[in-house]
């Protein structure tokens, strides 16, 4: 197999990613990378790998720091707050059972986080963020 070729297969593993991986829009930049490669190495057969792959590396990282943003402007994506310093006072809903003092999993903001409480919570139970301890919130029901 052909230098070329083998950037084309690793571009082509890298859109799968993009596609069978959730969020984040992250992997297709560095499929950009590949292609670029995959130009590169037939314009120049005889590069050393390793220049090939500091190529890889430069290419992606700037494909993802400039592109990427104009992508998620015109995708219309909205920026939800991820940190759980953010989140105390959020309502979230309980989509794995909470039962004391096993943890759950709770959706907020199109995403899901492990979570406890002080009661038994089943799926569908709306609550509130009232703290957290790493990455795993405390959440009560609002009822």
């Amino acid at each position: 197999m052909s230098v070329p070729v083998m950037w084309l297969c690793a571009a082509a593993l890298l859109l799968a990613a993009e596609v069978l991986t959730p969020g984040g829009v992250i992997m297709i930049f560095f499929a950009f990378g590949a292609l670029a490669m995959a130009g590169i190495a037939r314009c120049v057969p005889g590069l050393a790998v390793a220049w090939q792959l500091l190529l890889f590396s430069g290419l992606s990282v700037a494909s993802l720091a400039t592109l990427r943003p104009v992508l998620m402007r015109r995708l219309g994506a909205r920026r939800t707050a991820y940190s759980v310093f953010d989140l105390k006072g959020k309502t979230a809903v309980v989509v794995a059972r909470i039962v004391p003092p096993e943890s759950g999993r709770v959706e907020l903001d199109g995403s899901e986080w492990k979570a406890v409480a002080n009661q038994p919570l089943d799926p569908g139970t709306v609550v509130t963020v009232v703290g957290h301890e790493n990455v795993t919130l405390t959440v009560q029901s609002k009822e």
